[in-house]
């Protein structure tokens, strides 16, 4: 069983890493899947654009443009040390955001993991808990992991109120090399 880090791209019979993914993770109101360039639209930059990402989400300022985008999702299709999850609304079929765990590393039990929920009209509607959970269980049974770190902006009090309330803590081992108005979050599972 292999335990060292995988190079992007880079996928290897029996590596601990291709423990595959399911065809899709159901919640009780979204479908979470492996992200696709097919999802890569106008709608998903727009939500880049928006002042919200653009206030909160780092990779808002690098996307600008559509190629930007298709060059952000291309460079984490397929890797093996990332889970790149679309949140599709059941009812709808939309694509409103996306969980990212980026980089895992089974050998070390942790994953880091960053969200978007680009549709307004899902945000502050518990979206997070419910694809964090499900996301969250699949790694600790498929991919051992055993603690998710974040690090989010301090004045972001709905993030942080939304983390705190699905059991993420400080970490204090990761603060001390934050930026001073980053806090540094950690949830074991």
């Amino acid at each position: 069983m292999s335990t060292s880090h995988p190079t992007p791209g880079s996928r290897a019979p029996n590596d601990v890493y291709l423990t595959g993914f399911p065809a899709a993770i159901e919640t009780g109101r979204f479908t979470l899947r492996e992200l696709t360039m097919a999802d890569v639209s106008e709608r998903y930059l727009q939500w880049l654009s928006d002042p919200e990402a653009q206030k909160w989400i780092a990779a808002a300022a690098e996307v600008q443009r559509m190629a930007d985008l298709k060059d952000y999702v291309a460079q984490r299709v397929g890797r093996v040390d990332v889970l790149f999850l679309g949140i599709f609304d059941k009812s709808t079929g939309a694509h409103i955001g996306n969980i990212k765990y980026e980089p895992v590393f089974p050998d070390q039990g942790s994953a880091v993991m960053g969200i978007l929920v680009g549709d307004p009209s899902f945000r502050g509607k518990g979206v997070f808990a419910e694809v964090f959970g499900a996301s969250a269980a699949w790694l600790k049974k498929e991919r051992r992991i055993t603690h998710i770190r974040l690090g989010v902006e301090k004045a972001h009090e709905a993030a942080l109120k939304a983390y705190q309330n699905a059991g993420f803590v400080p970490d204090l081992a990761l603060q001390a090399y934050s930026r001073p108005d980053v806090l540094m979050m950690v949830f074991y599972i």
